[in-house]
């Protein structure tokens, strides 16, 4: 099935797809849905990756070379997109009381809040994801969660090892909704 083809399958059906550009980086493409499409060009409604609007791309069908339809992401896009306003969990760092143990005030508030934290280590090319699930003096225990919000595996690092922490990010956000209500 030539790649016009899909992308009016896809429009036809109402179906979200991933458009690949690039051969060269796989993992980068546009998401959204087909507005329009002609032997020279096409029109994706495209959505950003925490579902929100991200406007109208107008591009050249000859210049894709994949397109991915029902996928795992398109998926999780689709969902986000129909939920954006809903996942917003505003969580606030209570006052730090002492700067002697900051970083277990800041798991303490991560475990009452029940928000997702992202663990930047003395890797700099890896970071952890996921729930405090239990913290003392010297380490703290991560249930890690993915992008799609699954759980994934239980993982304990020191305290001296902690570079940084982003505390309810946007993504971290996503994720929390995702493992609420997209898989469970």
């Amino acid at each position: 099935m030539a790649i016009i083809d899909v992308l009016a399958k896809a429009k036809k059906d109402g179906t979200m797809v991933a458009t690949h550009i690039n051969p060269a980086d796989q993992s980068s493409c546009s998401v959204g849905f087909v507005y329009y499409v002609d032997e020279n060009w096409y029109i994706l409604k495209s959505y950003a990756p925490d579902g929100s609007d991200d406007g109208y791309e107008i591009r050249r069908t000859n210049d894709l070379f994949r397109v991915d339809m029902q996928g795992v992401y398109e998926s999780k896009i689709e969902f986000l997109s129909k939920h954006h306003q809903e996942f917003r969990h505003r969580v606030e760092i209570p006052t730090i009381k002492s700067n002697d143990n900051l970083i277990g005030e800041i798991l303490q508030a991560l475990v009452a809040s029940n928000a997702i934290g992202v663990f930047w280590t003395t890797d700099d090319d890896d970071s952890i994801i996921g729930f405090v699930k239990e913290y003392d003096s010297e380490w703290v225990t991560v249930q890690i969660v993915d992008d799609y919000g699954r759980v994934d595996s239980l993982v304990a690092v020191k305290h001296s090892e902690i570079r940084a922490i982003d505390f309810n990010s946007k993504k971290c956000q996503i994720i929390n909704f995702l493992h609420q209500k997209f898989i469970n």
